[in-house]
């Protein structure tokens, strides 16, 4: 559809997390509690993990829950301004 975003990411959002702290799947899980499946399919966005959860995670990553969910309020910012621009 035209003017549409692009759709965000979760898992690659996640994978890129875990690399940039060295570790592999298994180690995220062992560290988190959780399975190496886990990790595996949110990753591969299979499955997500619980709203709960998502603190943890973005404490683990030391990044906020907004950053972890592809929150780009500078870029919806200006998507904002061009459209009232455009009125």
């Amino acid at each position: 559809m035209k003017g549409t975003l692009p759709m965000f990411d979760f898992g690659k959002q996640l994978k890129n997390l875990r690399k940039t702290k060295g570790l592999t799947q298994e180690q995220t899980a062992e560290l988190l509690n959780v399975s190496k499946q886990a990790v595996s399919r949110w990753e591969n966005n299979i499955t997500y993990p619980d709203v709960a959860f998502l603190p943890i995670l973005a404490s683990f990553y030391c990044v906020t829950v907004d950053f972890l969910l592809g929150a780009d309020y500078e870029k919806n910012r200006l998507i904002q301004q061009q459209y009232f621009a455009k009125r």
